[in-house]
């Protein structure tokens, strides 16, 4: 028989294959793998563990990545995952490998650009290692912290929760597309490409560029959220609004449905669509790399939303319901017919 391959049974496959060796924690672990961050009590706190990689050529190609953005998005990523439990970032540990012929400048501004996004929302770097590797690798390990009361899990959401979106969905993704189209950004965010760009070409660009190369985490709103009791369950969108919905629906072991008149789509996302005879809402279903909070409330929760919108000034969506049973995630299109959704990045998925 042939022997599999890790591409026959994807990311979740491999997380569970390895979790099966770990069946046993300690009473102090609260949580365990499976939601954004483990969560461990100690001595009357619960500190939050999570880590994530940055691979080159994988997650990043140095040719179009500023270095100093490279370093804030490595921090970032990780926030997101301590905002999407309702936690504050305290500390981090760096690992990196790369070649030994990588110019030091590169060093010096990735570095710039870590301490940077640290020092935004107030993060220690504490240690790490180095090693030499024929790719830039960089694995953060974060460290954040809440009270056991205030921790959302993935799991939680019931029939009749409302389901609800950060910010706009799709824009990463839409520019990694324009990356690969020769479209780069410096440093100081000014954008280029190898034609002539317009003025509205530029500004939609930006946002684009930036929502891939620099994204902001949803801090401190996920803790405002938590603090307030909002979420029944939630996580960060890095894979995908599908993926990661389907994440969550399969933690709580219900069904949802979304509307596609509701996802949020950003004019940017629109605009270079049209331009690239593409769908926006493909993208954000499948685009990744959004770090957008995705979370469920009870509808008498809608007004105390609405109210913390305003007032942070962040867009929150409602794009949908959670249903009784295990139906998986339907999409309700424009023209009133329903569809299963799939989809989602997945490292492993045979390409």
């Amino acid at each position: 028989m042939e022997e599999k391959e890790l591409s026959d049974i994807g990311e979740w496959g491999i997380i569970e294959r390895i979790k099966g060796d770990f069946p046993h924690h300690p009473s102090e672990v609260l949580l365990g793998i499976g939601d954004d961050a483990a969560a461990v009590r100690v001595e009357g706190k619960v500190l939050l563990f999570s880590s994530d990689l940055l691979i080159e050529d994988i997650h990043f190609k140095t040719e179009y990545t500023p270095p100093f953005l490279l370093g804030r998005k490595a921090v970032a990523v990780n926030v997101s995952d301590i905002a999407a439990m309702g936690g504050v970032p305290r500390y981090l540990l760096l690992s990196l490998a790369a070649p030994q012929d990588l110019p030091f400048s590169f060093l010096t501004e990735f570095s710039a650009g870590l301490s940077a996004e640290a020092k935004e929302h107030n993060i220690s770097l504490l240690g790490g290692d180095t090693s030499a590797g024929e790719k830039i690798t960089i694995d953060i390990l974060i460290i954040g912290e809440t009270e056991e009361e205030r921790i959302v899990k993935r799991a939680g959401a019931e029939p009749g929760d409302l389901i609800f979106v950060t910010g706009s969905l799709g824009d990463s993704g839409m520019g990694f597309t324009l990356l690969k189209a020769g479209f780069r950004m410096d440093k100081e965010r000014r954008v280029s490409s190898l034609g002539d760009l317009s003025d509205e070409d530029k500004r939609a660009a930006s946002t684009l560029l930036s929502a891939h190369l620099a994204p902001k985490p949803e801090f401190p709103l996920g803790r405002i959220l938590a603090e307030q009791g909002i979420p029944k369950a939630m996580l960060d969108i890095s894979d995908g609004l599908a993926k990661d919905l389907r994440n969550l629906v399969r933690a709580s072991k219900i069904g949802a449905r979304i509307y596609e008149d509701k996802i949020p789509l950003s004019s940017p996302l629109i605009h270079f669509a049209k331009k690239f005879y593409q769908k926006p809402l493909d993208y954000a279903l499948n685009g990744g790399e959004d770090y957008r909070l995705l979370f469920t409330a009870h509808p008498s929760k809608r007004k105390e939303i609405d109210e913390l919108s305003a007032h942070l000034g962040v867009r929150i969506t409602e794009i949908g319901e959670i249903m009784e049973g295990t139906a998986g995630i339907i999409l309700m299109g424009k023209d009133g017919k329903e569809r299963d959704i799939r989809g989602g990045y997945d490292h492993f998925e045979k390409r």
